[in-house]
């Protein structure tokens, strides 16, 4: 898990857009459970906020009715509100992905590779490593994903296996590169 303000800045970073744009993007997702979040209320007592019981799920109707990251409850709470941390990763890769942001505009596909994190970069090690010697033509994604998945689980079993769209996008910049 990691703090909704570090997802908005990771989501500023990358996307370029203002903080408004960014927490809007987020409590968005949030909402229509592609991240899942919980919140933990807090106060200030003195200078230093103290939990004020254990984090919670937030359900995804309380998104649409309020601002929860921003918000106060009748007892005078505020909330630290944390949203998981590889839905939000795969959240983010996608999002890129489908508004068709390459991190470098004009990074050649080899570079756009090397530039590669997360899952993105953990599908990208898992199919050269199950095919060390070029991936063929016609393979397509289920069966890359299939191979690469259990690759994954065997080497990385701590790891979420990406999901197809972030295989494709890798498949498309290794064969653009002809790296494999």
């Amino acid at each position: 898990m990691i703090q909704f303000w570090e997802a908005v800045a990771e989501i500023k970073a990358r996307r370029g857009v203002s903080r408004g744009k960014a927490e809007a993007m987020l409590r968005q997702a949030c909402a229509s459970e592609v991240i899942y979040s919980d919140k933990q209320p807090y106060m200030m007592v003195g200078a230093e906020p103290q939990a004020q019981g254990p984090p919670e799920p937030i359900e995804p109707r309380e998104w649409h009715e309020h601002q929860i990251d921003m918000m106060t409850d009748k007892d005078g709470c505020s909330y630290w509100v944390r949203v998981d941390k590889a839905d939000f990763e795969y959240w983010l890769n996608d999002l890129e992905y489908w508004l068709d942001a390459p991190a470098k505009p004009s990074a050649s596909p080899q570079a756009q590779l090397e530039a590669l994190t997360g899952q993105s970069r953990l599908a990208w090690e898992a199919i050269k490593a199950c095919w060390p010697s070029g991936l063929p033509d016609c393979l397509k994604i289920p069966p890359i994903q299939h191979r690469a998945g259990k690759w994954i689980k065997e080497h990385h079993p701590d790891a979420d296996v990406p999901g197809k769209s972030t295989f494709a996008r890798v498949v498309k910049l290794m064969r653009s590169a002809q790296t494999i």
